[in-house]
């Protein structure tokens, strides 16, 4: 079927796919067959996606090659799955955390300039990596898990745990400590209770244990 023009339009083969835009339905930018629909950016299967009504019984949205599946809006790409099956928002490649001098390349990454959120797994275990990107001093905050609960109209803090670095970092070098918060009854502010230094010492009611 063609549209008066030079090119072919709809091509429908003996096996009943359905093409547009190309004589032969095998690799056509779009290409509808056995319950498939495929879409194909140079008429080859080097950058294919497709639709399956069934893949191990559920409906699929599938890339047929190596190339990851990405996800946009304002023309700016917001996430993707790649290759591997890692999900990365706000990155286009997956960023290794480095436990016990071993690169740990998270499932789940969730970046910006500033800091990460990254969950892994292992073998009978998960891990959530909170890192920061930039550069970092003594005494910069590195991550903070914080509780919070709703009083009718805000979120508020009640308490939350934070970890800083403790002194002057270097190569090979993280000094890190850890302080413990909780907020006073009657105040929506949490106060430092205690922390444990990055030589082990643990003070409680004080900052310089």
């Amino acid at each position: 079927i063609d549209d008066n023009a030079d090119a072919t339009a709809i091509t429908i083969d003996s096996s009943e796919r359905v093409a547009l835009g190309r004589a032969d339905a095998s690799y056509a930018r779009l290409s509808v067959t056995n319950g498939y629909a495929y879409i194909n950016e140079d008429g080859s299967n080097t950058k294919q996606i497709y639709i399956r009504s069934d893949f191990g019984g559920d409906p699929t949205i599938q890339v047929a090659t190596s190339h990851a599946l990405k996800f946009a809006t304002g023309n700016q790409e917001r996430m993707r799955i790649d290759s591997s099956g890692r999900l990365l928002i706000g990155n286009t490649t997956s960023q290794a955390v480095y436990e016990n001098a071993s690169a740990v390349n998270s499932t789940l990454q969730i970046n910006n300039s500033e800091g990460s959120v990254m969950i892994a797994r292992n073998v009978g275990s998960g891990r959530l990596f909170l890192t920061r990107n930039q550069s970092i001093v003594a005494d910069s905050p590195l991550g903070e898990i914080s509780f919070n609960g709703g009083d009718g109209t805000n979120l508020l803090q009640a308490a939350k745990i934070t970890a800083s670095v403790d002194s002057t970092p270097g190569s090979n070098d993280m000094p890190g400590r850890l302080q413990f918060y909780t907020t006073p009854d009657g105040t929506s502010s949490p106060i430092e209770r205690m922390r444990i230094t990055s030589a082990g010492n643990v003070g409680i009611g004080t900052s310089s244990p």
